[in-house]
This record gives structure tokens, sequence and C-alpha cells, in this order.
């Protein structure tokens, strides 16, 4: 009598604790990514990615580059570097200074190879810059500096309508540009 008791409270104990974590799996595409941030509940589905960034602006002087961070989501089919480009495009928020990207500005194509990232640009990023070399340079390093937190990219080479072009306006644009840490306002 004893042991049918002992193996019926083992048996009753299997059974409950067989139960124990079954919620806890969590089921294709309704979990977390693979950094590790929860998809389910933050308005974001299986194949996009809701990730923090830091974006560079330049300062009002054009003497510094400014970092805002800002949240960003990356969708399905879309790469990191089209999202912070675009992102750049809307401009600092909450300082009343103008985007770094040339109005009418459009991004052709964003594509990382090796460690360059080459952005490829419409011809009124030129067009419709307003000049002066201070402010290309904050232009260029405005997107260099954003796209250079991801962790492939260490250079950026730009294009304009698919085509390498030697200077911008003043500034040199034939070689792929690096970081910059010292044009970050500390």
């Amino acid at each position: 009598m004893n042991r049918k008791l002992i193996a019926i409270v083992c048996l009753i104990m299997l059974v409950a604790l067989s139960g124990c974590g079954a919620g806890n799996s969590i089921p294709k595409g309704n979990g977390a990514d693979a950094e590790g941030t929860a998809a389910a509940g933050d308005g974001s589905s299986a194949d996009e990615q809701r990730k923090t960034a830091t974006l560079y602006f330049g300062s009002e002087n054009a003497d510094a580059l400014v970092p805002e961070e800002r949240e960003i989501l990356v969708k399905g089919g879309e790469t990191e570097e089209k999202v912070l480009f675009e992102e750049l495009q809307k401009g600092p928020s909450g300082r009343g200074l103008p985007s770094p990207i040339p109005e009418g500005t459009r991004l052709l194509s964003a594509s990382t190879e090796g460690d360059t990232c080459t952005i490829d640009l419409s011809r009124e990023f030129i067009d419709n810059h307003p000049g002066g070399s201070a402010g290309e340079l904050m232009t260029i390093y405005s997107i260099v500096n954003t796209m250079t937190q991801l962790d492939n990219v260490k250079k950026v080479r730009f294009l304009i309508e698919g085509e390498k072009r030697d200077i911008f306006i003043h500034s040199e644009l034939d070689a792929a540009f690096e970081r910059d840490e010292s044009m970050i306002y500390k």
C-alpha cells in the first residue's frame, strides 16, 4: 500500500512537472530576433526589426556633427543602410535644422560589399546642395558616420546616378570615406 501511494504521488508529480515550461516555448516568428530583441507586442512582425540607431546631423554652424538617437524599423526586404539614409532625409528632430540630404535627392541603391557601403544617389544630391565646403563635409560625414555604426561597414563610397564622381562641388568625392570621430560634437 505504501509503495502504491508513493508510485501514485510520483506519477502525479511527473505529470504536473511535465507541464511546467510548456507555455515558455516561443513559437517561430513570434519571439526574439537574432539580437534578442522581442518582436511580439512591439508592433513589428517576424520579418521586421526595431533598433536604436545614432544619426549624425550637422550643427547650426556646420562645424560639428551632432548625434541623435532614434528608433528605426527595418522591414523585411529593406536594408539597414536604406532605412538609415531615409531617417537622415527626415532631418533632426526638434532643432529646426534642415536635413543633411539635399531636397529631391533619391537613394538609388545602398549596398555593402566587404567593409564598404556604396550609396548611389540621384543627381539632386549634387545639384540641390546649398554649397560651401563646410556644408559639403557635414553632408558627407552625416552619411558616413551614420553608416559606419553598422558592424560590417568601415567605409562609405558615393556614386551619383551609378557613376563615380571626382568632386562633390568643392570636396573630393572619388574615394571611400572612413568614419571621422573628430567631427562629432562632444
